[in-house]
């Protein structure tokens, strides 16, 4: 029997589905990343550094080509050797690990390419989505720092699917490799020479990481330093640490003290002998304000966190790196919106004791809005391109225990399906948005200015219940007195949805300063608290192909029982078949058999009740 396959144009023409094509991290598609290893290898071969062992590389091919649904240019795409080798620290604990890749010619030389439209180089990584069961924690911090003209360089993604000798491992980012380079963090070159000994090339560039000292790897020690005044543990990762020589380590140590004693100085507000000596302000603003929105636990300057200077320049904060248990990811300790995150730790506690540097911040962050309301229209874009390519069904079909019922320390429960996650993340970052918003204001006076013209986001603890009509407990930001549908409350930690009808909330401080009313909400809402899930739209249904490639699989999403007629149809309009379907309450999976057909594009015609909905696929033998 002939195998058929979906072709890519169920992507082209699935594109209107989007609001807007530019909110899409992957606007190509999800291409499919094929990673063979050499020598007889298999996967639990690759090894990753450990602080006393240096994992070799493991030779192996590597093909990206298109999947049915991605439109990548030909010199996009690879078919060559690669050198891959384990990435991480928690995330290699898993069983979706995250992998480094080099890309080298049959001799082993470097071989930078351009990957899916990225700037060519030959270092790469595969992030794994694993914690982070949205898979757009990182992806969206990346895109935000992208946004921020503060920050020289944040690193660019496309989602792929990964297959290794054979094997789906599911749902990646493909993403550059934080290094020293034109397209990445554009530093000067700084080599072993004499003339680089001395100054000025003795002053840049260097790429920082601050580590903490039990992760050092064997070949990093002759590049770490510690800070004398706050103790900060770097590792100077460009020039890299086998190349990098005792004075200049010794010059990135000397000027980090001296940068530590000003800022903790009596006079370090001097516009002239001050901190402002030292570091590029706007790096240090829209660093803060991205990883304060973010409120990430990895961010609190004792792991994965990147500084650059140039020669001749000053301190940067540099790009954005590891947002997976971040944005009110549950079970750890930003389950919660409130709290001035990045104020407490290293520089930043000294830096918003200056009034002049937190009204710049304030000011930024203002001026960010726009870009920060975009944030829930992005993440349904991207999830709908997700779910309608299948990428988010596959990976969770590969991988079950991902969204298994979980509690964290404190008894709190995840979501425990996608679209649950999605909604969590949403709800939480709008509502942390909000939070700052309002408790950025420097006086208490400018702080009720901002609540009063603040609406509070009602963050739903049983996303997926809830949109079936279950009942759900909620939550609004801590800290305030609640008026639940007019009526005072004094705590919203176990307030019910237990009702029919809608609900909505203000928040009031101890001052009496009242916000405007929250959106109003009811049992069996979607997130976007307009569209009933029974209608057959973008947000309802969609089509892709399996692994399978005799089988098109249909999800459609309602809140009742109903019937679902599904028609086959050639292009001129043929009828050519007809399945019938019982709809019931909750997310139904279809799938309609599509062999034997000849190659051609057909139109399928899905209908329950009085909604219709129409798309074109095509078939290629």
């Amino acid at each position: 029997m002939k195998k058929n396959i979906i072709s890519f144009l169920i992507f082209l023409i699935s594109l209107p589905l989007f609001a807007d094509e530019t909110n899409l991290f992957s606007p190509l598609g999800i291409a499919e990343i094929h990673i063979d290893l050499l020598n007889g290898k298999n996967i639990d071969d690759i090894k990753r550094d450990e602080t006393n062992l240096i994992a070799d590389k493991l030779d192996a091919t590597m093909v990206i080509k298109n999947s049915r649904l991605s439109i990548y240019n030909a010199p996009d795409l690879y078919n060559g050797r690669i050198q891959i080798k384990g990435r991480g620290n928690t995330t290699w604990g898993v069983p979706k690990r995250p992998y480094a890749i080099d890309l080298v010619t049959e001799s082993g030389d470097d071989n930078p390419s351009a990957l899916l439209g990225m700037p060519a180089d030959e270092e790469w990584v595969l992030l794994a989505f694993w914690h982070d069961r949205s898979m757009m924690r990182n992806p969206l911090a990346y895109y935000l720092g992208r946004q921020m003209t503060g920050l020289e360089y944040s690193p660019r993604f496309k989602y792929v699917e990964v297959y290794i000798n054979g094997e789906y491992r599911g749902l990646y980012m493909l993403c550059e490799k934080i290094k020293r380079a034109d397209q990445r963090v554009n530093i000067s070159k700084l080599t072993t020479d004499v003339a680089d000994q001395v100054a000025p090339q003795l002053s840049g560039g260097y790429l920082l990481e601050v580590t903490p000292s039990d992760r050092v790897k064997m070949d990093e020690v002759s590049a770490r330093f510690k800070t004398t005044k706050r103790d900060i543990n770097f590792v100077i990762k460009y020039p890299k640490p086998k190349n990098v020589t005792t004075i200049q380590v010794q010059w990135m140590k000397s000027y980090m003290d001296e940068f530590e004693t000003v800022l903790y100085g009596d006079n370090f507000k001097d516009p002239v002998t001050g901190y402002l000596k030292y570091i590029n302000e706007n790096s240090f603003i829209d660093w803060y304000i991205i990883h304060d929105l973010s409120k990430g636990v990895d961010n609190l300057f004792h792991a994965s966190l990147y500084l650059h200077k140039d020669r001749n320049g000053k301190l940067n904060m540099s790009s954005p790196w590891d947002f997976d248990i971040s944005f009110g990811n549950v079970g750890s300790d930003c389950f919660f919106e409130n709290e001035l995150w990045i104020q407490k730790t290293h520089y930043f506690n000294r830096l918003m004791q200056d009034e002049r540097f937190a009204k710049k911040l304030v000011a930024r962050y203002d001026e960010l809005q726009p870009l920060f309301n975009k944030i829930p229209e992005v993440l349904e874009t991207n999830f709908k391109q997700l779910e309608s390519e299948g990428c988010l069904d596959r990976d969770y079909d590969r991988w079950p225990q991902i969204l298994g019922d979980y509690k964290d320390k404190e008894g709190r429960t995840t979501p425990t399906t996608v679209k649950g996650h999605i909604r969590w993340f949403k709800e939480w970052l709008e509502s942390r948005q909000t939070w700052l918003y309002i408790n950025y204001g420097l006086t208490e006076v400018d702080r009720c200015d901002r609540l009063k013209k603040s609406k509070p986001i009602i963050r739903i603890m049983d996303p997926s219940g809830f949109e079936m009509g279950g009942n759900s407990s909620a939550k609004v930001m801590k800290g305030y007195t609640y008026i639940w549908n007019g009526t005072s409350v004094t705590s919203n930690e176990n307030y019910q949805f237990d009702k029919d009808g809608k609900n909505w909330v203000q928040i009031k401080d101890v001052h009496g300063c009242t916000s405007l009313p929250s959106k109003s909400i009811a049992r069996g809402d979607t997130e976007d608290q307009e569209t009933s899930l029974q209608q057959i739209n973008p947000d309802a249904i969609s089509i892709y192909s399996g692994s399978s490639k005799d089988v098109l699989y249909i999800s459609y999403a309602s809140y009742k029982e109903s019937l679902m007629n599904i028609s086959l149809y050639g292009l001129q309009g043929t009828f050519i078949k007809q399945v019938k379907y019982q709809v019931a309450a909750g997310l139904n999976r279809y799938q309609l058999n599509i062999s034997g057909l000849q190659n051609g594009i057909y139109l399928i015609k899905c209908s329950v009740e009085s909604e219709v909905f129409m798309k074109k696929v095509i078939v290629t033998n």
